[in-house]
């Protein structure tokens, strides 16, 4: 690996490089799976508590 003498970047570098921008992005897609889960959940429990009124359950029930 003669990069490092011409001025070029070595692969070990560029390797590491793409590891990190790998898991970064992977962690993103994961927190961004997570938070559409979440909004779905909080969605679907709001329209439960509005069925709910409607037809005169409520929290009492």
């Amino acid at each position: 690996m003669q990069d490092s003498q011409r001025g070029g970047v070595p692969f070990p570098l560029l390797l590491v490089a793409l590891l990190l921008f790998t898991f970064v992005w992977a962690d993103s897609a994961a927190d961004k799976a997570a938070l559409r889960r979440q909004l779905e959940l909080e969605r679907a429990g709001q329209q439960g508590f509005r069925e709910g009124l409607h037809t005169g359950g409520g929290l009492a029930q």
